[in-house]
């Protein structure tokens, strides 16, 4: 399996629902057969839902953490 990880961190004022879209569409066109895609909302004022379902997950840390733990 693999795991496909996208941290985000959302506002009004950023465009980040749009790139997290296209993020999960370009996930989710990739041919492996088993994979996880996983959303990290790193405590955006905007939380990310998920409007896709499976194999999308969307954990979220409840303050801003960073890039980096995002990605850990």
């Amino acid at each position: 399996m693999i795991s496909i990880i996208i941290p985000c961190y959302a506002t009004l004022q950023n465009n980040h629902g749009s790139y997290v879209q296209r993020a999960v569409q370009s996930a989710l066109q990739q041919t492996f057969s088993r994979k996880e895609i996983i959303i990290v909302d790193d405590g955006s004022p905007v939380q990310v839902l998920n409007l896709w379902g499976h194999p999308i997950r969307v954990i979220r840390h409840e303050q801003n953490q960073g890039l980096p733990t995002a990605l850990n």
